[in-house]
C-alpha cells in the first residue's frame, strides 16, 4: 500500500504492505487522523457560533464625567453616549440618563443617526413645568431621530432619570449613533447630564 500521508504534521514512517493487509500500526495512524479531522471540524463550528453570538452582544457606552450645556439651546452630543452602528442592521436602544436642571431651562433630547437610518423613538421623564421630583411623568414619541423631546428639571443639582429609547433600523451607511441633549430653553443656568448615564444598543438577529 502507498505511504500514509500525514495530515496534521505527525511524522509517520513509511509503512509497506504486509501479507495480511494493513498492520495494527497503520490502522492506528489512520484512526488518529480521522479523530483530529473530526475535532478540527467541531472547533470550527464552535468558533462560528461564538462569532454569531458576539455579533448579538449588547453594546454599552456611558458617561465617564458630567456634561454641562450652559445657556445653550444648541444640540450638544457627548461621545460617551454613542456607538458605531453597522449598515443593514437593527438595534433596540435603551438608556438611563441622569440629569439635573433648573425649572425653566429643563432639558431636551434628540438623536443623531447615519444617513438612511430610520428611528421612531420615545422618551420618558418628568413633565415640563414640574418643580418637584415626585411630579407628573410624561412619555412622548417622535417619528424621526432629530425631532427633540423636552423633559422637566426639578431644580439645580436635583438629579432625575430620563429614559429615551428607540428601534433603530440602519440603511446602507454605517456610522455613529449619538444621543444628543441641550437645554430646552436657553437660560444662563447649569443643565447637567451626570456621569454614569448609559446607553445600551442590542443588535437584533
Amino acid at each position: 500500500m502507498p505511504a500514509i500521508t500525514p495530515t496534521y504534521g505527525i511524522p509517520y514512517q513509511v509503512i509497506s504492505d504486509s501479507p495480511n493487509g494493513a498492520t495494527l500500526g497503520e490502522n492506528g495512524f489512520l484512526a488518529v487522523d480521522t479523530l483530529l479531522a473530526t475535532q478540527a471540524a467541531a472547533v470550527a463550528a464552535l468558533a462560528a457560533r461564538v462569532t454569531a453570538l458576539e455579533a448579538l452582544s449588547p453594546i454599552w457606552s456611558y458617561l465617564s464625567s458630567d456634561s454641562t450645556p450652559v445657556n445653550n439651546s444648541v444640540t450638544y452630543a457627548d461621545t460617551g453616549l454613542s456607538f458605531t452602528a453597522t449598515s443593514g442592521h437593527r438595534y433596540v436602544l435603551m438608556t438611563d440618563v441622569v440629569y439635573s436642571s433648573a425649572t425653566g431651562p429643563d432639558i431636551n433630547f434628540r438623536w443623531s443617526v447615519p444617513a438612511g437610518a430610520t428611528m421612531p423613538w420615545q422618551a420618558w421623564g418628568l413633565a415640563l413645568g414640574i418643580a418637584t421630583v415626585e411630579g407628573d411623568l410624561k412619555a412622548e414619541t417622535r417619528a424621526t431621530a432629530a425631532t427633540g423631546v423636552g423633559l422637566g428639571g426639578a431644580g439645580t443639582g436635583v438629579k432625575l432619570s430620563a429614559r429615551p429609547g428607540a428601534l433603530l433600523v440602519m440603511g446602507g451607511t454605517s456610522g455613529t449613533v449619538k444621543l444628543e441633549f441641550s437645554q430646552n430653553a436657553m437660560v444662563a443656568s447649569d443643565t447637567v447630564v451626570h456621569a454614569n448615564s448609559w446607553l445600551m444598543a442590542v443588535p437584533l438577529p
